[in-house]
């Protein structure tokens, strides 16, 4: 389980509790948070985010990452 300041992600219970309070993520952003998450502070592309969620096959829409990072800010 990893945390991060008031964020706390468990990889193998797939949750996300964020200042004690389990907060509902799809699965994509799980796997953006996830991602973010093991890169430990490091900048990470927009590219291996995108990988990371959608595997080989790219979203419809290019913006599709940034959408879902707005989400996760909002929650």
């Amino acid at each position: 389980m990893a945390k991060r300041r008031r964020i706390e992600i468990d990889t193998e219970k797939f949750t996300v509790t964020v200042g004690g309070r389990q907060v509902h993520t799809t699965y994509k952003q799980f796997e953006i948070l996830r991602t973010l998450d093991e890169a430990g502070g490091r900048v990470v592309s927009r590219d291996s985010i995108e990988l990371s969620a959608y595997g080989s096959t790219p979203p419809d829409d290019p913006r599709a990452v940034y959408q879902h990072i707005a989400q996760l800010r909002r929650k």
